[in-house]
């Protein structure tokens, strides 16, 4: 299952803005790539008519390098680095976020080519699997 959303008004809030089945990539989106993707699925018709689809979002994965303010340096899987302008998050959201962090951050394109981001997930790592007691 595939969720696009943006924070809500509190840090632990989530606004979704669509759901399908599979991965990002059927929501329009491609990993690491900060251009605009045009979504390739609607969302589902409501009651009084068809819903506008959602605005096309650019999404980068990687690991914080950098915070400094509202600005964030992301260092992506190819090892390319891109500032981002996270104002648009809550100041809890982005003070807590520290160097080494694996986060997934999103966007709507704008003219400029400023990244601005408007959502954000955190990527916590596995916890170790418990091995299993061993009988005497």
């Amino acid at each position: 299952m595939a969720v696009l959303g943006v924070e809500g008004g509190r840090p632990y809030e989530l606004a979704a803005l669509a759901f399908e089945p599979g991965d990002a990539t059927s929501l329009g989106l491609t990993p690491s790539a900060p251009q605009p993707a045009p979504p390739s699925a609607s969302i589902p018709s409501t009651a009084t008519g068809s819903a506008p689809g959602p605005e096309p979002m650019w999404r980068l994965d990687g690991a914080v390098q950098s915070v400094s303010g509202a600005m964030l340096t992301l260092r992506t899987g190819d090892g390319q680095t891109h500032t981002v302008d996270a104002s648009q998050l809550s100041t809890s959201t982005v003070a807590a976020l520290r160097p080494g962090d694996q986060i997934t951050l999103f966007g709507v394109p704008r003219s400029d080519d400023r990244l601005i981001a408007n959502g954000y997930i955190r990527t916590e790592p596995a916890a170790p699997a418990a091995s299993p007691p061993t009988r005497r």
